[in-house]
């Protein structure tokens, strides 16, 4: 049997053929993260999964830069949302927030000038208004 399924997880639109994508239930592709993106619609600012939006928590790479920035990346004020159909997400804290973007997959913070991020090389630093890390961002000193 054959049949069109719209599948709405968080905001995000799956759309796959009965027979073909077999895995396409709600709890498959919610599960697997395995949503095709259609093009134009907008994310909605709710929170991921395993994030209880009255104690808000650091998930996944949000958790490791913490555990590498400490007191400088504060706590979380809200769960981790999407902010964007590709992918990125955001978490405000009480001294910044949080960001993920999909491409290049970094995990990072910033408290509006100052930024780290977690990338292949370790954790780096830069300064200024640029989101991602630029050639020239430094390697984080352990006594930063």
């Amino acid at each position: 049997m054959w049949g069109i399924v719209l599948i709405v997880v968080g905001g995000l639109v799956g759309l796959t053929v009965a027979g073909v994508a077999p895995w396409a239930t709600l709890a498959g592709a919610a599960s697997q993260q395995a949503l095709s993106r259609v093009p134009g619609l907008v994310a909605t600012a709710g929170p991921l999964g395993g994030c209880d939006q009255h104690k808000p928590t650091f998930l996944y790479g949000f958790a490791v830069l913490k555990s590498r920035l400490g007191d400088k990346m504060g706590d979380p004020l809200e769960c981790e949302h999407s902010i964007h159909v590709g992918g990125d997400t955001r978490q405000l804290t009480t001294t910044g927030y949080a960001y993920y973007r999909r491409f290049p997959n970094e995990p990072a913070f910033t408290n509006g000038h100052d930024h780290w991020a977690l990338i292949t090389e370790g954790l780096v630093y830069w300064a200024g208004d640029v989101i991602d890390p630029p050639g020239t961002a430094v390697p984080e000193p352990a006594s930063r």
